[in-house]
């Protein structure tokens, strides 16, 4: 009873979300649902999200839309608050590197004034294609001649396949593979990169903040609300190849972003 806290913090989805919104209606702690009411069509993330929502008495969402969404499902409005993408806001503050500094810090030769980021996740629903779309993304990474910079994926089931495929790769000397990017690292890859190819929602929920343009791979994020800096394309080393070409012959600035100002940690802590 002494550790007891005053409010349950839930993440946006995973397994995490929904064991401690099942501690917090059992415990009769209030909880908050940070990232409610979005989608991830074909993702099991989507009905987890929804379940935990159902279990939380204070929702925040990342967009207006996901917060009108949760109010006509039947939440009361005073319940459901847009605060933003909390990602947006390591964007904000975290210290700007130069790309030589930046080639420094990630142990590469150089970074060259036009690059690639490639972050994709397994679909849950296509976890046998896993590997193959990777092989597709890669595939095409190789035919645009970009200088390449891979993460591994997350943890769902199906990564196995798609880091295998990511090792077959990784002795190109156009393409620099990491288990993991520390953040101030990550950060300044994606404010100098060219364009993000995959299909991490930080290409839909953070990159409209930079300006980045996204080649959204496969079905991973379809039908969820994003801004014009993302284009979605088949898992296809064609499709991919085409339009970021296309893209690089095209500047985009200027994007209308949905998700924030880079200041959601106030609101949330506002709101508690």
């Amino acid at each position: 009873d002494e550790l007891r806290p005053d409010w349950l913090f839930v993440p946006a989805d995973r397994e995490e979300s929904m064991t401690l919104a099942l501690c917090g209606t059992y415990m009769n702690i209030a909880t908050a649902h940070y990232g409610a009411g979005d989608r991830v069509v074909g993702n099991a993330d989507d009905m987890v999200r929804h379940a935990a929502s159902r279990l939380s008495h204070l929702l925040l969402t990342t967009h207006e839309q996901a917060r009108e969404r949760l109010i006509k499902a039947g939440e009361q409005d005073w319940r459901v608050h847009n605060v933003g993408h909390a990602g947006i806001d390591r964007l904000r503050t975290t210290p700007e590197l130069s790309t030589s500094e930046l080639a420094q810090s990630l142990g590469v030769k150089d970074i060259e004034e036009q690059f690639a980021v490639i972050i994709q996740h397994p679909l849950t629903s296509e976890i046998e294609n896993a590997g193959p779309q990777m092989r597709e993304t890669m595939a095409a990474a190789l035919e645009l001649g970009l200088q390449t910079f891979v993460s591994y994926p997350n943890s769902d089931p199906g990564s196995r396949q798609i880091i295998e495929v990511i090792e077959e790769f990784s002795q190109n000397p156009r393409i620099s593979v990491f288990r993991n990017i520390p953040d101030k690292e990550f950060v300044n890859l994606l404010r100098h990169a060219t364009v993000l190819i995959g299909n991490s929602s930080l290409g839909l929920l953070e990159a409209p903040y930079l300006n980045l343009p996204v080649v959204n791979v496969g079905r991973r994020q379809s039908e969820r609300h994003h801004a014009s800096n993302v284009f979605f394309v088949p898992a296809e080393r064609e499709a991919i190849v085409r339009q970021v070409k296309t893209i690089i012959g095209q500047k985009i600035t200027a994007v209308e972003n949905p998700f924030g100002d880079g200041h959601t940690g106030e609101r949330v802590a506002e709101l508690l």
